[in-house]
């Protein structure tokens, strides 16, 4: 699953109109917190982007879940396709994979739930809660 989304996360065929790039060896990139992957908004999720896009950014950055690829693909697929669609590359940033990477704090890695036996340890052998 997630190498379906990486691969949806693939830079779009047909580039709409960007604004002028000052620097054009650089790309500008962003990072879309508050898509609301779980309550998806078809119309603000496409304001938000129509927003970006006249700031000038290339990539729009979005936090992806061990949640997110197991409920809400469906979700973050929209959101690819939406930003692909104004001419914007889109890369998905692990968000709080295993419990080892940094990202939106919403929700404790399931990782970490299914295989307790990784939990950092105290020295009296309790877990260390995060």
């Amino acid at each position: 699953m997630l190498l379906s989304l990486l691969a949806a996360c693939s830079p779009p065929n047909q580039p709409a109109e960007a604004p002028s790039n000052k620097h054009p060896n650089r790309l500008l990139g962003a990072y879309y917190f508050g898509a609301g992957y779980f309550t998806l908004v078809p119309e603000n999720i496409r304001h938000d982007l129509d927003e970006m896009k006249k700031l000038g950014p290339d990539i729009v950055c979005i936090g992806i879940t061990e949640s997110d690829i197991k409920y809400n693909d469906g979700n973050i697929r929209f959101i690819i396709a939406a930003a692909h669609q104004r001419g914007m590359q889109v890369f998905a940033v692990p968000s709080r994979m295993a419990g080892i990477t940094a990202g939106q704090p919403i929700e404790p890695p399931l990782f970490g739930y299914h295989h307790p036996e990784t939990a950092a340890r105290r020295r009296d052998g309790t877990p260390v809660v995060r």
